[in-house]
């Protein structure tokens, strides 16, 4: 006779059931089957906050609520507080990994009813009764007898993995009377479908962006613990846990006093609560999330690339369904990110591991090939692939500039180590272009001198043809080497790089830039020509400045004022095209022409104190017609400085007969006798005979406001007002003004 085998755990549980709850409503507690302690209400901490948003929200009319979020958001302790609160009978079950049990699951289900409301549920699963479906139905009919509510509690229901389960629990919610409401806390989202409820207005729901910690909330915490909630903590503290309640707690509920950066302690802490809690269940998708944690944000595709898998989507919704902080970012189920102390947690000593690095730089590939350019440098850099690191910020060094991201561009250059980058060609090339557009020409040259020694067999990244090419450009652009050497510089860059190379509108911009430095007009406006067709907008923006420039100087002011209107109506949506040194100094060229040189002369100052050391043939310009606008409003002493800081500078620059000439004809127009420009600055009659008291009196505003019969502060905005007419900075400045243009 064989012996009979074990027994399984449905069958003890089925047993038990049998045995206990047909003599008696209340299962004894020493059932191997039944766990009393499950049906108690978790312990709520002493210091917890009471988050009256959300338990406000749960009490609504909603015959279901669903409380999913990962670890640490505070679930169990919300769903405690919202029914310590309500006065109506409340059956909690804290679930275990044993309730994907069928029979043991409705074991300490119909044990919570019973409990709950003593006497309603009694001896509910009998020999009669040995399908889910009956068992079901019955607890039903009985909540449905009941003249009272109640509330049921599924606490930890991701411990479940039960299809039985729940579709048991699906049938028990479409069958719900409406005095009977049922709560459902998990990390993941359970198996049932909710859409119907959603439809219906009969569920409410609260998910990781609903439970994570506000300002509010946060400056409450701290409080709590007796620490001042300042602005600053409270922003910091929301910067790193970014709400999780749980990593306040770790991070920085070991300190009453927080005064700097969390410690290396605190930091254990959370690692060791997210390495328990968080990522216990995850072993089978950690590619996934190590990709997910060294990209600030993931999507099907890229996640494909990376990990050569054909089924992103289902990867993404997976890890978002499991219990690891991860979200999505737009809404759309199209972008993820993992919360970044998870991340961290992640990448923690993994980031050098081979596979890790081949995963990140097949990332930088997907990022630069969908335009994601500073991503990719990123996780390039992180891959410790410099030499590739070093071409990719050589390939986009003039999307830098278009930007006006120059501190960016710093920044890049110091990530590639220095024993890299003193023998990269293409990152010294780079690093030239930013020193020459700064004014550190020494260094520029000596960077180029470097990059020579490197120079690769084939044109760089960025698409000059080769080092001696980008030399030439720079020099034309900037005169490092000297005024002198920048027609030579254009000469030589033309003739080494071709019509059909992509540099050849830099290369063209930089001749004709290069020729008006050099005073050769025509040369130049040709060149620009070139440029003003090309599908660069940052040099068609300079060169249509310049152009109009040329036409001043050459006497054509309509168009120039022409050329200018019709650039800003073409492209609008090139915000820096206003505040670009060529149509700024177009600008006051053709204000000059027309009579406007005060507001042409405020302009240009303003553009040579933003210039500084920088740009220092743009800057020569700059000084040269602001020279010229003073003299024209007959502020000799300021336009003489101007004079003498643009000779310093031609000196500085190795010397330039064409601007020379330019200033020597500004200095033939000073004299004690300066010619007045006649122009009407629009002084109203009060502002007139204001400036008439300011020029002919030594009264102060004060008492002028008194002789004039009216209030100081009015006497104030009035001098303020004529200051700014005409273009003056002080009352000495306003009365010299006046007498030249004879309006005192």
């Amino acid at each position: 006779m064989t012996a009979p085998g074990p027994k399984t755990q449905s069958e003890v549980v089925r047993s038990a059931v049998v045995v206990n709850l047909t003599s008696s409503s209340s299962p004894p507690v020493e059932s191997a089957a039944f766990v009393a302690s499950k049906l108690h209400l978790p312990t709520i901490p002493r210091r917890a906050l009471v988050r009256r948003r959300l338990t406000d929200t749960l009490s609504g009319e909603e015959r279901v609520g669903l409380v999913s979020a990962p670890a640490g958001f505070g679930k169990s302790t919300l769903v405690a507080q919202w029914v310590g609160d309500s006065e109506c009978p409340v059956a909690w079950v804290t679930l275990d990994r044993d309730d994907s049990d069928p029979v043991r699951f409705w074991l300490h289900l119909i044990a919570a009813l019973d409990r709950a409301i003593p006497g309603a549920f009694p001896a509910l699963v009998d020999r009669g009764m040995s399908t889910l479906d009956e068992r079901v139905s019955t607890v039903s009919n009985r909540l449905c007898s009941l003249q009272t509510r109640v509330t049921v509690v599924l606490d930890d229901y991701h411990e479940v993995r039960s299809p039985e389960v729940d579709e048991s629990i699906a049938r028990l919610i479409s069958q719900l009377p409406p005095l009977a409401r049922l709560v459902i806390s998990t990390r993941r989202d359970p198996g049932l479908a909710m859409s119907r409820l959603w439809a219906a207005e009969q569920l409410v729901e609260f998910r990781q962006r609903d439970l994570r910690f506000n300002a509010e909330e946060a400056a409450d915490w701290f409080e709590s613990r007796d620490v001042e909630p300042t602005p600053d903590l409270v922003e910091e503290s929301l910067a790193i846990t970014e709400g999780w309640p749980a990593a306040f707690t770790l991070i920085f509920g070991s300190s009453r006093r927080l005064s700097g950066p969390t410690s290396g302690s605190d930091r254990r802490h959370i690692t060791e609560y997210i390495r328990e809690e968080v990522l216990r269940s995850n072993e089978d998708d950690w590619p996934l999330l190590l990709v997910a944690a060294f990209c600030p944000q993931v999507c099907a595709p890229l996640l494909e690339h990376t990990l050569d898998i054909s089924d992103g989507r289902e990867a993404l919704q997976r890890l978002e369904r499991s219990e690891v902080l991860f979200s999505q970012v737009d809404g759309t189920g199209e972008w993820y990110r993992l919360h970044p102390l998870v991340a961290e947690h992640v990448l923690l000593g993994r980031e050098s591991d081979v596979d890790v690095r081949n995963w990140m730089l097949c990332a930088a590939k997907w990022y630069a090939a969908n335009d994601h350019a500073r991503i990719a440098l990123d996780m390039t850099v992180r891959a410790g692939k410099y030499s590739v690191a070093c071409d990719m910020i050589n390939r986009s060094w003039l999307d830098y500039l278009r930007s006006g991201q120059f501190a960016t561009l710093r920044r890049d250059l110091t990530r590639i180590p220095p024993e890299v980058a003193e023998r990269s060609a293409p990152l010294l090339v780079t690093r030239a272009w930013l020193n020459a557009r700064d004014g550190r020409w020494r260094e520029a040259v000596s960077d180029l001198g470097r990059a020579e020694s490197f120079a690769p067999d084939g044109p760089l990244p960025d698409g000059c043809p080769s080092v001696e090419a980008s030399r030439a450009v720079m020099n034309a652009l900037y005169a490092m080497e000297g005024l002198p050497t920048v027609a030579a510089s254009a000469r030589r860059a033309d003739t080494l790089i071709d019509e059909a190379s992509p540099y050849r509108p830099i290369a063209d911009y930089g001749i004709g830039y290069a020729s008006f430095m050099s005073g050769n007009l025509t040369t130049a406006q040709a060149a620009f020509d070139r440029v003003l067709v090309s599908p660069e907008p940052l040099l068609r923006s300079v060169a249509t400045g310049w152009s109009a420039v040329i036409d001043v100087l050459e006497g054509r002011v309509h168009a120039a004022k022409a050329r200018l209107e019709e650039a800003a109506a073409i492209r609008p949506e090139q915000s820096q095209l206003a505040s670009m040194s060529a149509t700024i100094v177009a600008r006051a060229a053709v204000a000059c022409a027309e009579g406007r040189p005060i507001e042409a002369a405020a302009e240009l100052a303003e553009v040579s104190h933003t210039l500084g050391s920088a740009d220092p043939t743009d800057q020569l310009e700059v000084l040269i017609w602001l020279a010229g606008a003073e003299v024209s409003v007959g502020r000799t002493q300021r336009a003489r400085r101007w004079v003498d800081d643009a000779r310093r500078l031609i000196d500085l620059l190795g010397g330039s007969d064409w601007h020379t000439g330019r200033l020597v004809e500004i200095e033939d127009r000073m004299g004690p006798e300066v010619e007045r420009t006649g122009r009407d600055p629009g002084l109203t009659e009060r502002e007139t005979r204001i400036l008439q008291l300011l020029s002919a009196t030594h009264l102060s505003q004060r008492e002028i406001a008194r002789e004039l019969g009216i209030s100081f502060n009015t006497i104030k905005s009035h001098v303020k007002s004529i200051y700014v007419k005409l273009g003056a900075t002080s009352r000495e400045e306003a009365s010299q003004i006046a007498g030249n243009q004879g309006l005192v």
